[in-house]
Formats: C-alpha cells, sequence, structure tokens
C-alpha cells in the first residue's frame, strides 16, 4: 500500500511513518525524507498527488505555534485541509485518515466516546478538528472514498518540544531548577508517541469509517506524569506541585473510550515507566550536580 503523510517531519507524523514503514508500506513522507510539500498551495498539492494520488493520504499537518489552542490560524488550517483532501480525491485517492483531539468533545464527562459523548469544542482548536472530521464524512458521502478521524488524546515521547509539560519540565530540570505547577490531581489519558503512530498507521491499513479516539484508555493523575520522569532524573526535590492555581474549568478528568481501536486488535506496546526512559534517553537530561567518572 502506498501512503502519502502531511506533517511527516513532526512529533506525531516521525511514528506515524515509522510505523507504516515498519509494516512494509511505501511512505511518501515530504519534510522528514526530502524537502516539504506545502500544503497550503493548490498548485503544489496537485503537483505532489500527480496524476495519481496514493492508496491512503495520513493528513497531520497543522498550526503549530504555542497559541494553537486559541490561535485564528485554525480556522485557516481547516480551509487549507478542505482543499488538500478535494485535491487528494480528484487524483484518485481512495481513502482518507484525518487526525484531530479530544478536545473535540465536550468535556464534562468521562470516558469520552466516538458514538456517546457530544461534540461540544471549547476551544478554536477543538473547533476546527471537529469541522475536519466532518469534511472527511462530507467528503466520504459525495464521492465513496473511505474516511476515518483518530482523536487523540494527550501524547509524549521523544521529539515533544516546549512550551508542552514534559520538554519543559525536563529541561528545568536538567538545569537544577525548581518546576512550579498545579497540584497535578487532574487526571488526563496520555500515551506515548510510538504507539500514537501505531494507531494512525492501523486506521490507514483498516477499512473502518467515522471517529476513532486514540489513547491509552486509562488517565492518569498528571502529578503522576511528573513525578515520573523527576524520579528517573532523581530530582523530585526540585518539583513544586500546587505552586501555581488549576485552571478554571480544567476538567477533573480526560479519559478515552479506546473499544473501537481495540476491536482491530490494536494495543498500547510501552507503559509509563518505558515511555519515561526512553523519552529521557532520547534528551539526554542531566542535573547539573552530576558527575561523570573519568
Amino acid at each position: 500500500m502506498k501512503v502519502q503523510v502531511t506533517g511527516a517531519g513532526g512529533f506525531i507524523g516521525r511514528a506515524v511513518v515509522d510505523a507504516l514503514r515498519a509494516n512494509g508500506h511505501d511512505c511518501d513522507a515530504p519534510g522528514l525524507d526530502g524537502p516539504r510539500v506545502d500544503v497550503t498551495d493548490r498548485a503544489a498539492l496537485d503537483r505532489w498527488f500527480g496524476d495519481r494520488a496514493a492508496d491512503v493520504l495520513v493528513h497531520l499537518a497543522w498550526y503549530s505555534g504555542n497559541d494553537r489552542i486559541t490561535s485564528p490560524e485554525n480556522a485557516a488550517w481547516l480551509a487549507h485541509t478542505a482543499r488538500l483532501l478535494d485535491a487528494f480525491v480528484a487524483a484518485g485517492g481512495q481513502r482518507i485518515v484525518t487526525v484531530g483531539t479530544c478536545l473535540e468533545y465536550g468535556l464534562g464527562e468521562s470516558p469520552l466516546t466516538e458514538d456517546l459523548t457530544p461534540i461540544r469544542p471549547h476551544t478554536a482548536y477543538g473547533r476546527a478538528k471537529a469541522d475536519v472530521a466532518a469534511l472527511g464524512s462530507r467528503l466520504s458521502a459525495a464521492t465513496g472514498v473511505s474516511a476515518v478521524h483518530a482523536r487523540v488524546g494527550y501524547v509524549y515521547g521523544p521529539g515533544e518540544k516546549e512550551p508542552r509539560v514534559v520538554p519543559a519540565l525536563v529541561h528545568a530540570l536538567a538545569r537544577g531548577e525548581r518546576f512550579p505547577s498545579t497540584s497535578g490531581v487532574q487526571r488526563r489519558d496520555y500515551l506515548f508517541v510510538d504507539d500514537v503512530g501505531r494507531a494512525i498507521a492501523l486506521l490507514a491499513e483498516h477499512d473502518i469509517e467515522g471517529a476513532v479516539n486514540v489513547g491509552s484508555g486509562r488517565a492518569i493523575a498528571v502529578a503522576d506524569l511528573i513525578g515520573a520522569f523527576a524520579e528517573d532524573l532523581g530530582a523530585t526535590d526540585l518539583l513544586d506541585l500546587g505552586a501555581l492555581p488549576q485552571r478554571e474549568g480544567d476538567p477533573e478528568i480526560i479519559e478515552l473510550s479506546i473499544r473501537r481501536l481495540t476491536e482491530l486488535g490494536w494495543s498500547a506496546e510501552v507503559d509509563l515507566r518505558e515511555g519515561v526512559r526512553r523519552t529521557l534517553r532520547s534528551m539526554r537530561p542531566r542535573r547539573p550536580d552530576e558527575t561523570t567518572a573519568t
């Protein structure tokens, strides 16, 4: 199977490409293997897809600024996505995998379930990604292409960048700085990035349609995530849990139902302890007071 991947050089994109290639698929991954394709330019897209698109398109490219949750750029990227999907279908593409977020849901209840939990996003990012899911559904109904939309929970692992919590934490602790945070009692559905990549690759391979949650299916306290990294770094003394106030309206728990995903045969391979080790190995952090024997 030939797969074209947008955002292949990104945090999740690299893991998706690795998983697809490990499963023997031919991956066209601009930005990872060669020059990027400007997915905001229809002429560039037409050249990339050529006379015949790949069998499957996995669309991960999106605005990635630090203000992405609230930015008006989300609306612009929704428009870019509509043109991208149209170009893929016009070139003969057969299956579309779009990638969204758990923030598409109304977050007052858990577990978040594809066919039960209302779509009631409270952020510009969540609204735009919910509209991407609707775009895929409409395109599928109008043209007969197959479309699936991954609603991804909280992701951590190698390649993640600040100001997200894990790299911000690790870099601060490695510098010997104190790390202030909220109490961390709020629980979130975290999944290691390689397991996310495997899940999205599986969605590309199957004919399942509609929305599919991608997460661990088990929320943990943010304090437990932070604590696991600090413990491996020998820096639990630098944590200031409770130094920052809880954000107003922040839900106590965000946990995904992953029944649809597990019915495809998927299960997580990397637990929290191993995920912490792999992440730290990739970052090679060290506290300033550590010494190396010579």
